[in-house]
């Protein structure tokens, strides 16, 4: 059992760097600089106001915008 657990670590070794490389550029904290990667400054103020018009505040329930919709899918769609 020993020496199946050993073979499979070493398969696996060749892959950490990788996924810790890709770890690295897609954390959290790439998600929260704010900057903008995908839309353009008028296509980001567009999908703002389409957010806005689909699931707007209501009350004391947050909206798209109060959930920062528009910034996630920008992170989102760069990464993809």
């Amino acid at each position: 059992m020993k020496r199946r657990r050993f073979v499979q670590s070493i398969a696996a070794a060749p892959v950490l760097p990788a996924a810790a490389q890709q770890l690295a550029t897609t954390g959290p904290d790439a998600v929260a600089q704010g900057a903008r990667r995908f839309f353009t400054p008028e296509q980001f103020k567009a999908l703002e106001a389409l957010c806005d018009l689909i699931a707007p505040k209501n009350g004391d329930i947050p909206g798209a915008l109060e959930a920062e919709v528009p910034a996630f899918l920008d992170f989102l769609l760069s990464e993809s």
